[in-house]
């Protein structure tokens, strides 16, 4: 690939013990300054590839390089997002900066503190905190540290409509060469926000497309139907 800069996921494999192949060699590649959308229905793989990505998962078959190196040799350049609230639970959100400076040496520490502001983050134990607000502290610390590429799965979960949508503006204006994946469920949100679209539908890549192109001819939504093989009429078929 020459000198570009890119992430490159190479025919990656994964399957549970109990279950028959959860991604089935899945190969993409993004580029530096990309926002791209995953999507696809539950159980689709796409937590799975986010894990398999990380090391999270020993994934059985296939590869992935950051710049042409092996993943593990520089994981301080990407930083994973779940909505969960993975931060670290006993610390408090200023407590949490410091920990993360310590550890990343391009943490924002300006841009991660006017996050905390704006999501208006209590100065207590994350611990004790609900499930959005943890969330949200997660999103402040990863989009603080400096990473390279940041994969969002499921990024909105316990969050309202506006803050969503404060959140989307937000990213759009302080994104300075970053990559992102995002895996939601919440198209028409993401629809105006991504440069592209990847679909995943049990567990092999159905759809790669610039939404550009995609513009051009049909939906967001409508591709999705069309790749998952949605069928409109099967909630009437329920009541016959």
């Amino acid at each position: 690939m020459g000198g570009l800069k890119m992430l490159e996921i190479e025919k990656l494999s994964y399957s549970y013990a109990y279950d028959e192949k959860v991604l089935r060699d899945v190969s993409l590649s993004l580029g530096k300054g990309e926002i791209v959308g995953l999507l696809g229905e539950n159980g689709a793989g796409k937590t799975t590839l986010f894990k398999c990505v990380l090391g999270l998962l020993p994934h059985q078959s296939g590869t992935v390089r950051l710049d042409g190196a092996p993943l593990y040799t520089q994981r301080e350049r990407i930083a994973y997002i779940s909505g969960e609230g993975a931060c670290v639970g006993r610390l408090t959100p200023a407590q949490t900066g410091e920990f993360l400076a310590q550890f990343y040496p391009r943490f924002h520490a300006e841009r991660y503190k006017k996050l905390c502001r704006f999501f208006e983050l209590a100065d207590r134990p994350v611990m004790e905190m609900s499930k959005g607000e943890r969330a949200k502290a997660e999103l402040a610390a990863g989009f603080s540290r400096g990473a390279d590429y940041i994969l969002m799965d499921e990024p909105f979960n316990g969050k309202d409509v506006f803050t969503r949508q404060d959140f989307l503006r937000i990213i759009a204006g302080m994104l300075d060469g970053e990559t992102i994946l995002i895996s939601t469920h919440l198209v028409s949100e993401v629809e105006s926000f991504i440069d592209r679209v990847l679909i995943l539908h049990k567990g092999e890549l159905v759809a790669d497309e610039s939404m550009d192109a995609l513009r051009q001819r049909t939906t967001l939504l409508d591709l999705l139907r069309e790749k998952i093989g949605y069928d409109e009429n099967r909630v009437m078929a329920f009541w016959e």
